[in-house]
């Protein structure tokens, strides 16, 4: 599944991965939660980052005000995909997606 890859203190960048729990698990560090975004994107961290003191990792605005506290940051790696009826699916290929990873490496403040 193609994602966007946002681990810490690196820019967002394109990368795959397989599309089943146990690799999302793996690529945030734990427990996931799924939080969506007004776009159709989804942006999946660790659920218990926070409190495990995983490194802060900054999030866009359209995102700030869906998770559950300090709405700033999430912890720890995240990464973005879509979704459908049927699940997660990739993010497309298009002109959209490279303006996230623009606007995703700017509020991150990541050059």
């Amino acid at each position: 599944m193609r994602i966007i890859s946002c681990k810490v203190g690196h820019k967002a960048v394109i990368d795959e991965i397989q599309n089943h729990l146990y690799y999302l698990q793996k690529f945030v560090d734990g427990p996931v939660e799924v939080v969506a975004s007004p776009t159709g994107y989804v942006l999946i961290c660790n659920e218990e980052g926070k409190q495990n003191g995983l490194p802060m990792n900054p999030v866009m605005d359209f995102w700030k005000s869906q998770l559950w506290s300090w709405p700033e940051f999430v912890s720890g790696d995240y990464l973005i995909c879509c979704k459908d009826d049927e699940g997660f699916i990739g993010i497309p290929d298009n002109d959209a997606t490279d303006d996230l990873i623009m606007a995703l490496n700017d509020e991150r403040k990541i050059r």
